[in-house]
């Protein structure tokens, strides 16, 4: 009994371990906190660009809006907002 008595701590500190990797790789970073949206119709739809599940081809054009937004909005473009967002078929 003193033995495994002397043993708790060590126990303990290996058990918390291991539900802190269990815990980080059952939760992982948010997949929206990256994500990129266009909007080929100034707005009315969007498209998530970077989805791995869903590629999306596009390009940017020269044009008066930006072609990259960080939400579904345009109020949250990313980088210069001389560009225009295109779908490539």
């Amino acid at each position: 009994m003193i033995k495994f008595k002397n043993l708790l701590p060590a126990l303990a500190m290996v058990l918390g371990a291991t539900l802190a990797m269990a815990m980080n790789f059952a939760n992982p970073s948010s997949e929206n906190s990256d994500a990129e949206y266009g909007t080929p119709d100034g707005g009315i739809t969007w498209v998530r660009v970077n989805d791995p599940q869903n590629p999306v081809n596009y390009q940017c054009d020269l044009g008066s809006e930006a072609c990259l937004y960080s939400e579904p909005n345009l109020m949250n473009p990313i980088g210069t907002t001389d560009k225009k967002f295109v779908l490539i078929p």
